[in-house]
């Protein structure tokens, strides 16, 4: 359990000093989790005392105390899909994750995926997300289908840095270019990762939308060449 960063906010603005949270409860803390980054930073500014107690179950419970020091935090606009801040702590951390699987050659990580490292409740609010970062023109996220089969990859465009694709998609691009589909837009089918199912059937956390976006040479895929 790792409370979101709209969630500590809600709770700091009504704590009086000596109130305490217990934001994250969990073995290890991811220290680039939206969350915790937040608390830090509250932490550093005076507003939060920081410790943490082992929990039952091998899981540590980490706490914060309101202290009388510093002032309330601004509310944070809500991520939707117009009002996304494209240097949030949730986006940020986001395009992370798509970094590292693009710099390890791994698949990009499903809406689930990403909602259990974001520390979000469900992945309608990944789906926003990402659309959100699509439309500030941070990355870019393509469809592909051979058949009944489906996958999906994400380009940050600042660094060109690509997710890779299965590798039955990677050895058609490779052989025949005429079995490759125009990519579709994240902002029309909000869907992450591989999908696999007969008549177009897809996995649980995703949701196939045939809207194309015309492809050209230098992003078939969504990929470096």
């Amino acid at each position: 359990m790792i409370k979101t960063v709209e969630q500590i906010d809600n709770w700091l603005r009504g704590a009086e000093p000596g109130d305490s949270i217990t934001y994250a409860k969990v073995a290890f803390l991811p220290q680039k989790a939206p969350g915790p980054l937040h608390v830090r930073g509250l932490a550093e500014a005076g507003l939060l005392a920081l410790c943490q107690k082992r929990a039952p179950g091998s899981v540590f419970a980490y706490i914060a105390q309101r202290t009388r020091g510093g002032a309330e935090p601004k509310r944070h606009p809500r991520c939707g899909t117009r009002s996304l801040v494209a240097g949030s702590a949730e986006s940020r951390f986001t395009m992370a994750m798509i970094a590292d699987a693009a710099r390890l050659g791994q698949r990009c990580p499903t809406l689930d995926e990403f909602a259990a490292a974001l520390g979000l409740g469900n992945v309608h609010r990944v789906r926003r997300l990402l659309i959100g970062l699509e439309e500030a023109g941070e990355i870019a996220i393509d469809t592909h289908r051979i058949g009944a089969e489906a996958a999906r990859s994400m380009t940050l465009l600042r660094s060109g840095l690509s997710t890779a694709l299965p590798p039955l998609f990677r050895s058609c691009a490779a052989t025949s270019p005429a079995a490759r589909v125009a990519p579709a837009r994240m902002a029309d089918s909000a869907t992450i990762g591989h999908a696999r199912g007969a008549a177009g059937e897809a996995d649980a956390d995703q949701v196939l939308c045939p809207a194309p976006r015309p492809a050209s040479p230098a992003s078939d895929y969504g990929m470096a060449a």
